[in-house]
């Protein structure tokens, strides 16, 4: 679903609420009808006005835990055969090599990741 949509989705139950309670403000009380409406108006521009500033709190393809490694290097830490550990950003990860072995110490690059267990192939230093 697109940012947007989402968005508007999470802001239509507000507006409904709001609508309600400034129709019944209107109704039983002396509030203007032209306050109510003009009140209403200003809550949903205001809403709109506010989506570039929270727009990246609705985005799904934000990569969490293990996700955030791919693409990176990292080193071998003992041979992976195909399991073992390698060292990336100062952390010890659980890895997997997808192909051959990996011998000790060789630079290895994060292709994907199941769970927390990284998918590593050897990296040849070409990018």
């Amino acid at each position: 679903m697109r940012t947007f949509a989402k968005y508007l989705l999470f802001q239509l139950p507000q507006w409904l609420i709001l609508g309600l309670f400034l129709w019944f403000l209107v109704d039983k009380t002396a509030v203007p009808r032209w306050a109510g409406v003009g009140f209403f108006v200003f809550w949903v521009v205001k809403d709109l006005a506010m989506y570039p500033f929270v727009r990246s709190a609705y985005e799904n393809d934000s990569r969490t835990g293990a996700e955030q490694l791919i693409g990176q290097i990292g080193v071998a830490r003992e041979n992976l055969a195909p399991k073992g550990y390698i060292k990336i950003q100062g952390e010890l990860w659980k890895a997997l090599a997808k192909s051959n072995a990996i011998p000790q110490n060789r630079p290895v690059k994060v292709i994907g990741a199941e769970g927390m267990t990284l998918i590593v192939e050897p990296d040849d230093g070409k990018g």
